[in-house]
This record gives C-alpha cells, structure tokens and sequence, in this order.
C-alpha cells in the first residue's frame, strides 16, 4: 500500500570454530506514514540475530591450553621482584565447551519520526533486546573443600552459552538540515540505554 511498506527478511550465519552450524535469522519490519501530509512516519521491527565467538576467546583456548602456554597463578608475591616461588605452580587452561553455539538475540522496536517545519525533524523509538545463549567462563576445577579434583591444573575455564542478557533503550532525538548554508547539519539526541547480564561477556 502507498502508506505502508512491509520489508522481510532470513539471514543464515555459520562460524567453523563450532560444530553448530544451523543458524537461520528471520526479521521483519514495517514502515506507515498514515497521514496525507506524510510528514509522520511510525515504524516498528522484529527481528532474531546470530553473534560470532570472538576470534580472542577462540584464541585464548588455543593458546592457553597449558601445554603451548602457562598461565600461571602466584599466590602473595613480593613487589617489584615476586622473587623465588620454589616449586612452578599449576596453570590455568581455557577450552571450548563441546556443545557450544552461537549468541543470539531477539530484538523489537517501535518508533515515530515527525517533520515539524521545513527540514526541522524529531524522532523518538524504543528497543528491547533479550540476549540469550551469551557466553560466560564456567570454572570445573573450582576447588571443593580447598582443594582442586585435577591437581595438574589450576583454574579449568569452559567457554559456555547458557547466560542472557535484557537491554532496555529508550532515544529521542531531533535534526536540522541546511542545505542551502554550506550543506550544514545540526542534530540533538539523547539515550537511555539499561542492560542486565549474568554473563561475562
């Protein structure tokens, strides 16, 4: 319809340091300027989305391993010189968890944008986002009654995506183009942005 504009989409994303490799990403959208003037545009979308692992945290597992390089922890060192820790202590290792996926996030918004007079124009929207399968370090060697179930290790990391994230953002905002005065444009804005997470990132 001449006022209404409906757009869809499916986006697939793969990454080959994981074994899932089915990730399909539907969203949709919609666009209506209801009024004759068409000076008022409201807008709204919904959409699913897949996140990469980041290529350091693939990094660190590999590294990191305990075998091609230490991390090593000491406890209480002297400063500047930590001086002699007698025997080496046992090193930290980070892995990637076997049934690991990819982050991923459903997001909504709405939002209205309004021309008040000649290029002057001011919008406001709202987003919320629900991240889900967010990646967090998962310690299995965590010491249980002070001490470690594999001695040869210290701190065992497991990359895991079982953590989530709610962001809530609110933005208002306004602009003002001059096109006729040196191509000049002038533009406000504000944004309230609250995020809760339990992961690590």
């Amino acid at each position: 319809h001449k006022t209404l504009m409906a757009s869809l989409g499916l986006r697939y994303e793969a990454q080959n340091l994981i074994k899932d490799q089915v990730n399909f990403s539907p969203r949709a959208s919609l666009t209506w300027s209801p009024f004759k003037d068409g000076k008022t545009t409201f807008r709204g979308g919904i959409g699913y989305f897949n996140d990469w692992i980041g290529t350091s945290t693939y990094e660190q597992t590999l590294r990191v391993d305990g075998v091609r390089q230490r991390e090593l922890n000491i406890p209480f060192p002297s400063y500047p010189d930590p001086g002699s820790v007698g025997l080496t202590p046992p090193t930290n290792r980070y892995l990637l968890g076997d049934g690991l996926g990819l982050p991923a996030s459903l997001s909504a918004n709405v939002g209205v944008d309004r021309q008040l007079v000649g290029t002057l124009r001011v919008n406001a929207s709202y987003t919320y986002r629900f991240g889900m399968s967010m990646l967090r370090g998962r310690n299995l060697n965590a010491p249980v009654n002070g001490v470690r179930p594999d001695a040869n290790f210290a701190n065992v990391v497991e990359v895991v995506n079982d953590a989530e994230q709610k962001v809530h953002q609110f933005n208002v905002g306004a602009n003002l183009i001059a096109l006729n005065w040196k191509r000049t444009v002038l533009f406000a804005n504000y944004t309230f942005t609250k995020a809760e997470s339990n992961g690590t990132g």
